[in-house]
């Protein structure tokens, strides 16, 4: 009577009880109504957003998703549907490899198939396999430590899978087709913008912009809209890998992909949002180059620039050998594009590479340097190079102070400028002044940039030279 009473309890327990998760139905998500959109990032880093259409029974069910990105960040996954609600969800990162099969076949009887001599097969003997590590295994009653030969399983172990898979336990109210959304973060996907200007006689210039997206998630997205972002997003440490899956791998580069329409930008919480106009597809590990943007008829000016001497220059008698710049000694060529209408529209961080043609008529490449984010209508400024027909000669020629150095003091600096161009040059000479520091005297009016920071615009003739003198005095 005991033990039937018991029984009778446990059936009663057990139908009070819900479910196991193992007991639902598992849903492998397929290709049917997809759709991709990637939102892709500067620093490495896109959301891809997977429309899918599945067929769910009502209750319970695992769906699983087997060819999302490698590389996603399991904790940034989010399903959305109607009358879907998820209550769970992993990511499986043990792939099949032949670490993991020695790993996840460790007492399990195996095949030794042992090398034979030449002319004679190889033998199969069946062994246990006692330990990964080596590998260990019993063969005859005997325990052998790597012994030759290769193995071979009986069976592909439990819970190794080929690729990454997402899986989440999900309740349907009822049965039937459903839309579901799948967003996710994933490192592997960047992008970074390139331009090119080619100069167009001595004031204008056509500026060409390219978006040039990488892959390296190990995933292919095709068919998918694509937007890009230009500016830094702030974001906390990195994760590290899992399970040996890498944070970087290699791009193969694709031909330029022209888009067939102007990409248009938006403002997007201090950054901007460029989204092409087709949908295009991104194989793994393939870089590919979409037309960002082609604007003509740029006003172009160059300009000659001496950069400003160190902080500490002002407060010590200062020795010119102190500057181990090569380039010291000449002003530095910045091109300045602009806009003639509204101004140059915003443009992504990136490198510019500047192009001229020579006296035949050959296009000749002149310098490149790297473009900081841009808003609507701040110009383009692109430093080519020192300019080697003029010298600068800068000289400390008297200088009063006390120690420390951060009590009241006078410098005084003379700087020579020799153009041995056949045309006049305008030199913008720039200085750093110390905290509570002024111009006391100086032989032509500077320009103030910030309280910190002045310039003289100095005029020299062709052929000739200019001398500007100026002292700097710094209060308590």
């Amino acid at each position: 009577m005991r033990r039937l009473f018991a029984c009778l309890v446990a059936v009663i327990l057990a139908g009070a009880l819900p479910p196991l998760a193992g007991s639902a139905a598992e849903v492998v998500v397929g290709p049917e109504g997809r759709g991709l959109s990637l939102t892709v990032y500067n620093g490495d880093l896109a959301v891809v957003r997977d429309h899918r259409a599945v067929n769910l029974p009502a209750g319970e069910a695992n769906l699983v998703f087997a060819d999302v990105s490698p590389r996603l960040l399991g904790e940034t996954a989010h399903l959305r549907g109607d009358g879907v609600a998820v209550s769970a969800q992993s990511v499986d990162f043990d792939l099949i490899s032949a670490a993991n099969l020695l790993r996840r076949s460790v007492g399990q009887m195996v095949t030794l198939m042992r090398p034979g001599q030449p002319g004679i097969a190889e033998t199969a003997v069946r062994a246990r396999l006692l330990s990964a590590d080596g590998p260990v295994l019993e063969v005859d009653g005997r325990v052998e430590t790597a012994p030759p030969g290769r193995i071979v399983y009986d069976r592909l172990p439990e819970g190794l899978v080929a690729k990454p898979t997402l899986s989440m336990a999900v309740t349907a109210a009822v049965a039937g087709r459903h839309d579901v959304d799948l967003t996710y973060l994933t490192p592997g996907l960047g992008w970074r913008a390139e331009y090119q200007v080619d100069l167009d006689g001595a004031d204008r210039a056509l500026l060409s912009g390219w978006a040039e997206v990488s892959n390296a998630t190990g995933a292919s997205f095709r068919d998918a809209r694509l937007s890009l972002v230009a500016g830094q997003v702030h974001r906390v440490a990195p994760r590290r890998p899992v399970n040996g899956v890498p944070l970087m791998a290699v791009a193969s580069m694709a031909a330029p992909v022209p888009a067939e329409a102007p990409i248009g930008d938006e403002p997007l919480a201090g950054s901007y949002l460029y989204s092409l106009p087709q949908p295009v597809s991104l194989e793994d590990r393939q870089t590919k180059q979409f037309a960002l943007l082609s604007l003509s008829d740029l006003s172009a000016r160059r300009e000659l620039l001496v950069d400003p001497l160190p902080d500490y220059a002002h407060a010590r008698v200062f020795d010119p050998k102190d500057l181990r710049e090569p380039a010291q000694g000449r002003p530095q060529t910045v091109l300045v594009l602009e806009g003639k209408a509204s101004g140059l529209a915003a443009l992504p961080a990136g490198v510019v590479r500047v192009f001229a043609r020579d006296t035949t008529g050959m296009t000749q490449f002149i310098g490149e340097d790297m473009l900081a984010q841009k808003a609507k209508g701040e110009p383009m400024r692109v430093i080519l190079g020192p300019d080697n027909d003029v010298s600068v000669d800068r000289l400390q020629t008297t200088f009063h102070g006390a120690r420390p150095p951060d009590d009241s003091y006078e410098s005084v600096w003379q700087v020579r400028l020799s153009n041995h161009k056949p045309t006049e040059v305008v030199v913008r000479v720039h200085d750093q002044l110390p905290l509570n520091g002024e111009v006391s005297e100086e032989t032509q009016p500077h320009e103030t940039i910030n309280p910190r920071h002045v310039v003289w615009p100095v005029t020299v003739a062709a052929g000739g030279e200019a001398v500007l003198t100026y002292k700097v005095r710094k209060s308590p």
